[in-house]
């Protein structure tokens, strides 16, 4: 299975952007962005009703104009690490630490004053923002949406039934703004970070 996130244009529209994500193999559904909770509009069991069928992703927004836009990590495949205090990754587990600091894949800022923190305690040589980063779930494993032996303070680990409001999602946060810096393929969880 292979996963990637699209390049979107300046201007992208909701509906566009959904279809272009299903078409990169994830799974979606709407949100309202007040809550960022993928059964606000989609009800009790949205977990099985998101979707990557045209016709559904265009009647959902035509119903919910104004709704955000998320990707369903554990039914696509893939795990995700929500970032939201980069500089408390000093008291995070170090292999999980060092996963973060020298990430390199498709990675989602979520704040446009969002400043680098740089790694002075593992020595990898680099650096953590406020942001979503993604990975492929490794064949056989299930990851719950528990931070397990990561460390608290950071942030979120998002597994099976885990969402990423993802761009052009309008955000809530008088700085916020979801916009993929890095698009590109998803590679596969490290077995280390995967444990």
């Amino acid at each position: 299975m292979s996963l990637f996130i699209p390049a979107l244009a300046p201007g992208t529209g909701i509906v566009e952007a959904a279809h272009l994500y299903a078409a990169a193999g994830w799974y979606v559904g709407p949100a309202r962005i007040t809550t960022k909770h993928p059964g606000s509009l989609l009800g009790k069991g949205w977990d099985e009703q998101t979707s990557r069928d045209p016709w559904t992703i265009a009647t959902w927004f035509q119903r919910w104009p104004d709704a955000g836009l998320f990707l369903h990590l554990g039914r696509s495949g893939a795990t995700g690490i929500d970032i939201d205090h980069p500089d408390k990754l000093a008291g995070a587990a170090p292999a999980f630490a060092r996963t973060v600091f020298t990430y390199t894949g498709p990675l989602q800022t979520t704040r446009s004053t969002n400043p680098v923190v740089l790694d002075h305690t593992f020595g990898t040589g680099g650096s953590a923002r406020r942001s979503h980063l993604l990975f492929l779930t490794p064949a056989g494993r299930r990851i719950s949406n528990s931070n397990g032996d990561t460390g608290r303070g950071w942030g979120d680990v998002r597994g099976e039934n885990g969402v990423f409001i993802v761009q052009p999602s309008e955000h809530t946060a008088v700085d916020g703004r979801y916009l993929w810096e890095r698009p590109g393929p998803v590679g596969v969880m490290p077995p280390g970070l995967a444990a």
